[in-house]
């Protein structure tokens, strides 16, 4: 989810309790974790696309908008 304050506003909204993590510390270090979550971040973007392209087209299929 990131650090996006919507999504922390909407969960402190509904009663739970929302963290953010903020790195510190030598700037070399701190480039690498940003450099490793900006990775993974990419990876688990491109499997959500796949994912919601597999419901779009389920979707599609069951309103007979698609063979």
């Amino acid at each position: 989810m990131g650090m996006q304050d919507g999504t922390t506003y909407r969960l402190a909204g509904n009663g739970f309790k929302a963290l953010k993590y903020v790195p510190y510390g030598p700037v070399e270090v701190a480039i690498a974790y940003l450099h490793r979550r900006a990775q993974e971040n990419a990876a688990m973007i491109g499997a959500m696309k796949k994912d919601m392209n597999a419901i779009a087209s389920e979707l599609k299929l069951r309103a007979g908008l698609q063979q």
